[in-house]
């Protein structure tokens, strides 16, 4: 029985795939199974039969049912005590299980999740810290910042208390996931890069509809949790303001604006938005992108 279940959930990325099955294969730490579950109809298949390793479980799926329940899938066929997760465009470092796994083993059960920094390797690479988050209960700090998903590696019995991934939220699946995990778990913070992502024009967080439904849902669910989080609810319904800009709904992006301001009016960055989104659609949309790309 391996120790650790890595979870690899793909939709047509069989250009990439074999970067990051190669990135989990030599991995210091060797006690794992790798589980692919393909929701596509490219050639993924094709690529993992090229890797003879016995570690790689892969399930082929009939249609497409979508990452949470593909993820949910391979947690369910998994053995490990400890559980990853890695999309099929991303890379994890050598080192990122023997990190992480002895961090877990020498912290007490009230530990749920060990986490690292990552590497964003776009048209300029960066290294992304969360020091403002740290170790500890995340239970309100992770309403506005959460570290991705395939930075984790989490205990198999939070699961048991805190449930799966929401198959009805398509986009932001991973947020709600680590939102419901910190309301039971302490997170614990490795100051080291160990993932590297690779973003893609074609990620489900592009999709400015998806990202709107996505946020709005969630929101909805954890509204008491974002009622006594005033800052983090304001920042939604700012990101939700810009979503609806880009999908061409200036009135309701107006709207969410006003929404953020009652409900923290002390960010001048609120008010800015609310009058430039008056001078028109277009040269909104291209404001908010110059702000810092920050949906």
């Amino acid at each position: 029985m391996a120790e650790v279940s890595i979870i690899l959930p793909t939709y047509n990325r069989a250009k990439v795939i074999s970067r990051s099955i190669k990135s989990i294969i030599n991995q210091t730490f060797k006690n794992f199974e790798l589980i692919i579950i393909d929701d596509g109809n490219d050639d993924t298949e094709k690529i993992v039969k090229e890797f003879s390793d016995d570690r790689i479980i892969y399930i082929k799926n009939p249609k497409r049912l979508g990452v949470s329940f593909a993820r949910n899938q391979g947690i369910n066929m998994s053995t490990g005590k400890y559980i990853g997760f890695i999309d099929s465009d991303d890379v994890w470092l050598s080192t990122k299980l023997e990190f992480q796994i002895n961090s877990i083993k020498n912290l007490d059960n009230t530990f749920g999740v060990v986490y690292s920094s990552v590497i964003i390797e776009g048209k300029k690479r960066k290294k992304i810290e969360f020091h403002d988050l740290g170790s500890g209960n995340l239970s309100n700090r992770i309403l506005s910042r959460w570290p991705p998903l395939g930075a984790i590696l989490i205990r198999r019995k939070c699961f048991e208390r805190t449930g799966y991934f929401d198959q009805n939220i398509h986009c932001g699946e991973d947020i709600d996931f680590l939102i419901r995990v910190s309301q039971h778990y302490k997170f614990y913070y490795l100051d080291k890069p160990l993932l590297i992502i690779y973003p893609s024009d074609n990620s489900l967080s592009k999709n400015k509809f998806l990202d709107l439904t996505g946020r709005k849902k969630r929101i909805y669910k954890h509204f008491t949790l974002y009622r006594r989080n005033p800052v983090s609810l304001s920042k939604e319904f700012l990101y939700i303001g810009f979503c609806y800009a880009f999908i061409g709904s200036i009135n309701n992006c107006r709207a969410n604006i006003i929404n953020a301001i009652r409900v923290y009016p002390f960010k001048p960055k609120y008010y800015i938005a609310y009058i430039l989104s008056l001078i028109g659609d277009s040269f909104f949309r291209k404001i908010i992108k110059v702000m810092g790309n920050i949906i």
